[in-house]
């Protein structure tokens, strides 16, 4: 005869109310307040007429893990110096008036921010990035239309990649290497991402006016 069948009514409930008659499991622990909230670029130049930048906020806990799902706020520090048109996480920014403002992103009282400035100056036809401990020397870069970018390894015994991510053009990347130097000619205007595959968080930006 069944188990069932002798045990009082009580017992039954208390074996349901624990899980004693299924599988169940554990759900993971719900993630943690937010620590710091951080841009994808620290600085940036504009001039007016030219097309609109792209920013993206990453907040992170205590632990450096990153939070998905937060409610970005996006403000700047001042009105008029840029437009801003934002999209959850991410913001479109085009210049309106010379001067320097803060685009700044806040998520649960933590902010981060990127200082930009909008210009009328000329920009250089060519720009240098030092490529070593995991970083891209200077990580921002800013050429005129036509411009060239050229990556120098420093020597080590450390390979690295510059993997182009999503931009106005497509633009062939450069295999991982440890040595030796390689240029990318930009044609198109706008801004172009890209990151080491190899080292989560080496990234870099070329803007190309």
């Amino acid at each position: 005869m069944r188990l069932a069948n002798f045990l009082p009514p009580f017992v039954l409930a208390l074996l349901v109310a624990c899980g004693g008659g299924g599988g169940g499991g554990t759900n993971p622990p719900p993630p943690g307040p937010v620590n710091s909230v951080t841009l994808d670029r620290s600085t940036a130049t504009m001039r007016i007429g030219e097309p609109a930048a792209t920013f993206t906020a990453t907040a992170r806990d205590a632990n450096n893990t990153t939070l998905s799902g937060k409610t970005v706020t996006w403000s700047v520090s001042q009105a008029g110096i840029v437009n801003i048109t934002p999209n959850g996480a991410s913001v479109s920014v085009t210049a309106a008036a010379l001067g320097t403002t803060d685009l700044i992103a806040t998520v649960e009282q933590k902010t981060g921010k990127a200082t930009i400035t909008v210009t009328n100056q000329s920009f250089p036809g060519s720009a240098s990035v030092t490529v070593n401990n995991n970083l891209f020397d200077p990580n921002n870069v800013d050429i005129a239309l036509n411009g060239t970018v050229t990556w120098t390894w420093a020597s080590s015994p450390t390979d690295h990649n510059v993997t182009f991510g999503s931009g106005p053009a497509t633009v062939s990347n450069i295999s991982q290497r440890s040595s030796g130097s390689d240029s990318r000619t930009f044609s198109v205007a706008g801004t172009y991402p890209y990151q080491c595959t190899l080292h989560p968080g080496m990234n870099g930006t070329v803007v190309v006016h």
